[in-house]
């Protein structure tokens, strides 16, 4: 959290924003070892991902934190990894807690921005929901391809050096595709427990995670072994069905105008 004061990004409202969270998370994640940051983000990526782009396999010595990093359009995060002093990697995150892209170009400028492209560079965009934001990435790089990259129809509007700036970035196209990645934020659910390779630093960091995840309703699908479960297997079933009633007109007993009533089922 003082990491979004300190950028000027703390809303002060009861509701979480995606800056903030961004500083929660991942303002405590850079005190990590190097390995855990590394182990961590290795585990989200595809191979497939890492494979195209040539993602080193040798684990860094340094990881460098850059948040909100000032350009023409601010990543959330950038993480720079080095071993013995040689940039390795890098990682550009945009991060969304309950927004969306804006404007639907944002993805598209932020990668035009990026001046170490023969870098291994990941593009990541986590989100709340796999589904919406693997469609919005899907936007994207049909908005580059189409409507972003002529002048008359740019997504920015209204606004010629944004227009100019994403029309560069056309020929870029399948370079990025291989590098841009949708992760939902509960994927980084129960981390603590499917990664190998962490320390006890990084247990401890993805074990609050987990706890704050699950407190905002993010867990992850657990499957349907509970079906097998038959909760009403211990239960002694009655001959009455739902419950039993009093007849309407036994408020006529106390006046003794009728006999006793019997309370009859409902349902038999």
């Amino acid at each position: 959290m003082l990491i979004a004061a300190a950028k000027k990004k703390l809303k002060r409202q009861a509701h979480l924003w995606e800056d903030e969270v961004t500083s929660c998370v991942f303002g405590e994640m850079r005190h990590l070892p190097a390995s855990d940051i590394w182990a961590f983000f290795s585990r989200l990526v595809p191979k497939c991902n890492r494979a195209t782009i040539n993602w080193p396999d040798d684990t860094p010595d340094k990881a460098e934190f850059h948040f909100w990093r000032r350009g023409k359009v601010e990543p959330d995060l950038c993480v720079d990894f080095f071993r013995s002093g040689v940039h390795q990697a890098s990682l550009l995150i945009e991060i969304k807690w309950d927004a969306r892209l804006s404007p639907k170009c944002e993805l598209v400028r932020q990668w035009n921005d990026w001046q170490h492209k023969e870098i291994p560079t990941l593009h990541l965009y986590l989100v709340k929901d796999n589904s919406s934001g693997r469609g919005e990435i899907q936007q994207s790089l049909e908005l580059l391809a189409s409507q972003c990259a002529s002048l008359e129809n740019c997504c920015c509007q209204d606004d010629d050096h944004k227009r100019t700036e994403v029309k560069a970035a056309k020929p870029q196209l399948p370079y990025w595709k291989n590098r841009l990645h949708c992760i939902g934020w509960r994927n980084l659910v129960s981390l603590e427990k499917d990664m190998g390779g962490l320390g006890p630093a990084g247990r401890q960091w993805a074990k609050e995670l987990n706890a704050f995840l699950q407190r905002h309703g993010l867990e992850r699908f657990r499957g349907f072994d509970w079906l097998a479960e038959d909760p009403w297997a211990s239960l002694t079933p009655s001959p009455i069905v739902l419950y039993e009633i009093e007849p309407w007109f036994s408020f006529l007993e106390t006046q003794g105008n009728l006999p006793a009533a019997s309370t009859v089922p409902l349902f038999q």
